[in-house]
Formats: C-alpha cells, sequence, structure tokens
C-alpha cells in the first residue's frame, strides 16, 4: 500500500473529517486494510493573509510539502483555495498531487447533472478552479454572487474556524441551496471542504457533491492501488 500525505489545517475542521471518513473507508473495505498516513497541519492563520498573494502562498505551500514528499507516495490537501497552485505544486513536489477539483470533475462527468451551481469563497470562484474544470467536460454551471461570496468568506474566516457561527453558516448554505434551485439547478458543488460540515443532504431534493467526500475516496483510493499513481481509477461513490 502506498503512503497518503496530507497537507491539514487549512481548516482544520475539514482536516479532521478527512482523517475520520478516510479511517470509515478502511472499516467498509474487505478486507478492511489501513492505509499508512502522515498529517502535517499548518497554522491556517499564517495562510489566511496570503490566500490571493500567488506568491507568497506557494512559498508557503512549497515549505509545507518539503516536509513530507520525502516520505509519502502522494498528496492529498484538503482545501479547495490553494489548488488553483496545483500545477506549480506538482511541479515542485516530489511525489503526484491529487487535485481536487481534478477529482471532482470526474465524478460530475460520470453523473447525469445538467446544470450544477457552485459554492465557494472568494478565491475559489475567482480564480475559476470549478469553472474550468466544468467547461473542460461540458457541464453548465451557476456561481454564487460577490455578496454571497463575501458573506461566506466573512462566517468561514471570521467565525467557523475559530468554532463558532456554525448555526448561521448552516442557514446560509441553505439558502445558497435555494438560490441554485431557483435557477435550474439540479446539482451543488460544495466547493469548499467544510461546507459538507453544514449542508443538509438529502433534504434539498438537489444532488449535494462533497469535494471533500471526493479526496477521501480517491486518496482511499490511490492507497490501495497497486499500479503507478496515474494508473489508479478514480473510485465511483
Amino acid at each position: 500500500m502506498k503512503k497518503v500525505g496530507v497537507i491539514g489545517g487549512l481548516s482544520v475542521l475539514s482536516s479532521e473529517v478527512f482523517y475520520s471518513e478516510f479511517i470509515r473507508h478502511a472499516q467498509r473495505n474487505e478486507p478492511v486494510e489501513y492505509p499508512a498516513i502522515m498529517i502535517n497541519s499548518v497554522n491556517v492563520k499564517e495562510f489566511l493573509p496570503h490566500l490571493q498573494d500567488s506568491s507568497r502562498l506557494f512559498e508557503l505551500m512549497q515549505a509545507e510539502i518539503a516536509k513530507i514528499h520525502d516520505h509519502v507516495d502522494v498528496i492529498a490537501i484538503p482545501c479547495n483555495t490553494v489548488h488553483y497552485l496545483i500545477d506549480e505544486l506538482r511541479a515542485f513536489s516530489k511525489v503526484p498531487i491529487l487535485a481536487i477539483q481534478e477529482e471532482t470533475a470526474k465524478k460530475i462527468a460520470d453523473s447525469t447533472v445538467e446544470k450544477i451551481g457552485i459554492l465557494g469563497t472568494k478565491t475559489t470562484i475567482g480564480k475559476d478552479i470549478y469553472q474550468k474544470e466544468l467547461d473542460r467536460i461540458n457541464v453548465a454551471y451557476e456561481v454564487i454572487d460577490a455578496p454571497a461570496q463575501e458573506k461566506l468568506n466573512a462566517l468561514l474566516f471570521g467565525k467557523v474556524i475559530y468554532g463558532k457561527g456554525y448555526n448561521e453558516m448552516s442557514g446560509f448554505v441553505v439558502e445558497c441551496l435555494d438560490h441554485f434551485r431557483s435557477k435550474g439547478c439540479d446539482s451543488v458543488l460544495l466547493a469548499c471542504t467544510e461546507l459538507p460540515l453544514f449542508a443538509p443532504f438529502g433534504e434539498t431534493g438537489l444532488r449535494l457533491f462533497s469535494t471533500l467526500k471526493i479526496l477521501v475516496e480517491s486518496s482511499f483510493q490511490f492507497a490501495l492501488c497497486e499500479k503507478n499513481i496515474a494508473q489508479c481509477s478514480t473510485p465511483q461513490l
């Protein structure tokens, strides 16, 4: 089995869920297997001021990848925002890095989605992380507007990462789902790894794609794959 390296802490909530979901996948596997995981959990407060500064963010991510890439076979980063630097990070890393947007696009391409709403932070939306992938697979989409992006950023970075505002975030997510439904979306992409913690799965009439869950499943699949990383297929949910 391959060892999975995780750059966590961006945020702590999604990193915690990543690990627990990874373990649950192991327990559901037959036979039960527990692939090795190395977690490098960073201090999110050191990264927040630099999320839109590509040069500085790349420097910070380089330093964290360097701490683990000699000791693992593949790296996963449970944070959507930093993936706008995926090409640069892959060029630096000694081992493959799973791209959350690519793994998610594979899943959407295999589904019956006609139009999907993209719910993500200001940087994730502004950097076209998912718009590019959805254009590539010819799937129509709707993004949240600028005021909603600002509110999501304020809730996430001003409250949720400090353990506050959970009810407010849950209410906001429901409002966004209602908005996407009114725009003719049949699905919504939770393009922030914290959002699945606040989304009412199975209660909206919409299909919700959790980028966090998809990254977990892909990471687990690659950990068990005996082939070269590039040859390992993405698992079906």
